[in-house]
């Protein structure tokens, strides 16, 4: 060991593959050249020096652009008179067919993709079940909440009945079907 507190190399113990040491990490100086170590180097093994030039600069956190046509959509909130038609169509045909939703109410809504039907049923089903005080952005009509709720719950309970039945792909055959079992679509 060094009077200076560094070990020196001969100092680090090697055993099998752990090599023990107190070694202390001090910075790399760049005036160390491989040709000529210098005596009041604290680096263990000498580097060359590395030039300015032959780094990279990459910049940071730069995102690739995005194509005129790969751009997002823009958010655009649904009105108290879609949300109307989406319970109304999925009062008729059902959870689960949100291409049919979408061909029935919303066919000439060419901003509103079926996804976003989907999601649109979920979050009004939570909305439907949360305190009003609880809720936020566009108010929608209490009448319309409790449509959803009645959907929802009757959709959940009857799904896999209709589907299991061989239900017909005309809505208003699958409403035949529900009104001849006593249940009010």
């Amino acid at each position: 060991m060094l009077d200076s507190g560094i070990p020196h190399a001969d100092d680090v113990t090697n055993s099998g593959n752990l090599v023990d040491s107190n070694l202390e990490l001090v910075p790399y100086q760049s005036d160390i050249s491989v040709d000529e170590p210098s005596s009041d180097s604290k680096a263990l093994v000498p580097l060359p020096a590395l030039e300015v030039k032959a780094l990279a600069i990459v910049p940071l956190n730069q995102k690739p652009k995005r194509t005129e046509l790969a751009q997002r959509r823009t958010r655009r909130p649904f009105s108290v008179t879609e949300v109307e038609a989406l319970v109304q169509a999925v009062e008729e045909l059902g959870t689960g067919r949100w291409r049919d939703v979408k061909l029935r109410a919303f066919e000439n809504a060419d901003h509103r993709t079926y996804v976003d039907l989907k999601d649109k049923w979920k979050t009004l089903v939570h909305t439907a079940s949360i305190s009003p005080q609880q809720r936020r952005g566009e108010p929608v009509p209490q009448e319309l909440l409790d449509r959803v709720l009645r959907a929802y719950v009757y959709w959940s309970q009857h799904q896999g009945k209709h589907q299991a039945r061989g239900a017909s792909k005309d809505p208003d055959m699958n409403r035949g079907r529900a009104l001849e079992s006593g249940v009010a679509v």
